[in-house]
């Protein structure tokens, strides 16, 4: 479903943020089904690489395999932009990943933000964001789900199976502007996209010391959907888990999901 386009978002003329933020659509919804499904019908009718969609409200938001987002209204930042992959995703989540982690540091530089492959963020083991990367042809649709001024109900949350979550406001203990987030991660995905091509759609040695510096899983205790259970060991410079099993066999986990094991306590000290 997809709503009527506002003229205004945020306090501001959508032209001048689409100006500010250098890209060559902008589509503003007071509600929408998905972001992701109308940045994926641009992508398909050819809309240009950069393309962003966002919205107040998704009625039918969802994250990695299918799973429900819930995007309250004026909640949060509910976004989608075009990149073009060449047909690769690979490491994207998690520079996706970072740049939104840095962005929501210059907003709130009192909050540190942490990465849990493959996409959720969190601040002080609460998800305060994540985000879904699919395929359109050779382009990928970026989908970013950030809680800005609310978090969604924990009890909800908690039926899902998801993280307790938070909200960026009241880790930053400040109001916060969704379209200057939303500005400052467009800067920085530009950036952190130009390196992850010129590495081959994988991580450059600096972008992967930083990833792992924020990794909330490493030396942890994990159970795997795919390689099962083992110690989180940090992340390659494909973007895979690496993941040390009882064997001392060192695997590497790239899709599915990842959960801290009842005893998963991070070891530091382990990596």
């Amino acid at each position: 479903m997809t709503g009527a386009l506002l003229d205004r978002w945020d306090g501001y003329a959508v032209e001048d943020l689409r100006k500010r933020w250098g890209v060559p659509l902008l589509e503003t919804y007071r509600s929408i089904g998905s972001t992701n499904d109308r940045a994926r019908a641009i992508a398909d009718m050819g809309g240009a690489v950069w393309s962003t969609v966002v919205a107040d409200e998704q009625t039918s938001g969802r994250g990695r395999q299918g799973t429900e987002w819930i995007s309250r209204p004026g909640a949060g930042l509910w976004m989608s932009l075009i990149l073009d992959g060449d047909g690769q995703s690979g490491a994207l989540p998690v520079v996706v990943g970072l740049a939104c982690a840095e962005a929501m540091e210059e907003m709130a530089p009192a909050v540190d933000v942490g990465i849990k492959w493959p996409n959720d963020l969190l601040i002080d083991g609460a998800k305060v964001g994540g985000v879904l990367c699919e395929r359109s042809g050779a382009r990928v649709v970026v989908g970013i789900g950030i809680n800005v001024t609310g978090a969604p109900e924990a009890s909800a949350v908690a039926r899902l199976g998801g993280l307790p979550p938070v909200s960026l406001e009241v880790a930053a203990g400040k109001p916060l502007s969704r379209s200057r987030l939303a500005h400052a991660i467009t800067r920085n995905l530009r950036k952190r996209s130009d390196r992850w091509v010129a590495a081959s759609h994988g991580l450059d040695h600096a972008s992967l010391a930083e990833l792992n510096r924020r990794d909330v899983l490493v030396g942890a205790d994990v159970q795997t959907d795919q390689a099962g259970a083992g110690r989180a060991a940090g992340i390659d410079a494909s973007g895979a888990l690496r993941l040390v099993g009882a064997d001392g066999v060192e695997l590497r986990v790239v899709s599915g999901g990842v959960r801290l094991a009842p005893s998963g306590v991070p070891d530091r000290g382990e990596a």
